[in-house]
């Protein structure tokens, strides 16, 4: 989903208000290839290639130790493969939110709206398309509610969910990039494709001093959450349900998710959230 995603969580851990009781961040978000403002190379894509991606990344930054690491969908998928090809000492943590070990099967109802989504070229349909495969009906009608003042956020003008995601790609829109049609390909590719076994995520699921967290909600319509829970047994790690959510939990559960976050960074418990 790229950047776009994690405008809450930007805010949340860094800037003048950010809600960390002092602790400083430094994060790196970007945009895997195929979206955004990343090349978009011919071909295939696999999770794996992208994971070097990742990693190449972090060599040209220098982040070689206290790295938390964090992925929503293809990104979870992503992360499972770095943790692979990568030395796990440069890691504390890894969070996987709604994404899967691998041979994810959609829908048809989710690939048929996920196609039309791709050759859709009117945008305001395709807002109303990716709005019914990420947020469930229910949340977008709701009132908006946020913990704070807010001003890219006025009252005047987001008065629901749907507002607040339709506010978010208008501000967004002179920054951002539309997925080529061989991004979306690539990207697909590398989703259907992806497969971790309980065997390959071992070094993680037993590396003494690693701690690992999946998350889903329970209307997820791209990713079943069943997939989310053979994660866990894989992982033989703690899992957290949003009760009602959808696909992406750093827009959705925004609040929540940025203390759970926390917390997991930080060594606390996270199950009472």
């Amino acid at each position: 989903m790229g950047l776009v995603s994690w405008e809450q969580q930007i805010k949340h851990f860094t800037g003048a208000n950010a809600s960390t009781n002092g602790e400083e961040y430094t994060l790196l978000l970007f945009d895997n290839r195929g979206t955004g403002w990343s090349d978009t190379p011919s071909g295939l894509y696999t999770s794996q290639a992208m994971a070097y991606d990742t990693l190449a990344l972090l060599d040209h930054l220098d982040w070689r130790s206290d790295v938390h690491v964090v992925g929503v969908s293809l990104g979870g998928m992503i992360i499972q493969e770095l943790a692979r090809v990568a030395d796990l000492d440069r890691f504390s943590t890894f969070a996987f939110l709604s994404t899967t070990p691998g041979r994810v099967l959609f829908p048809w109802s989710t690939m048929y709206l996920f196609l039309k989504l791709a050759f859709t070229q009117d945008l305001e349909a395709k807002f109303h398309l990716a709005n019914s495969l990420l947020f469930p009906s229910k949340w977008l009608e709701q009132p908006y509610q946020s913990s704070a003042v807010d001003p890219d956020y006025p009252p005047n003008r987001v008065r629901t969910n749907l507002d607040f995601v339709r506010e978010g790609g208008r501000i967004r829109t002179p920054f951002a990039r539309l997925q080529t049609f061989n991004g979306f390909l690539g990207q697909l590719s590398a989703c259907l494709r992806h497969s971790t076994s309980a065997a390959c995520l071992e070094p993680l699921s037993k590396h003494p001093r690693i701690r690992c967290l999946v998350l889903t909600g329970t209307d997820d319509r791209m990713v079943p959450p069943v997939d989310s829970l053979d994660l866990a047994s894989h992982l033989a790690a703690p899992i957290l349900v949003f009760s009602g959510s959808g696909h992406v939990l750093p827009l959705e559960q925004a609040s929540r998710l940025n203390l759970v976050l926390h917390k997991h960074f930080n060594g606390e418990e996270t199950a009472s959230f």
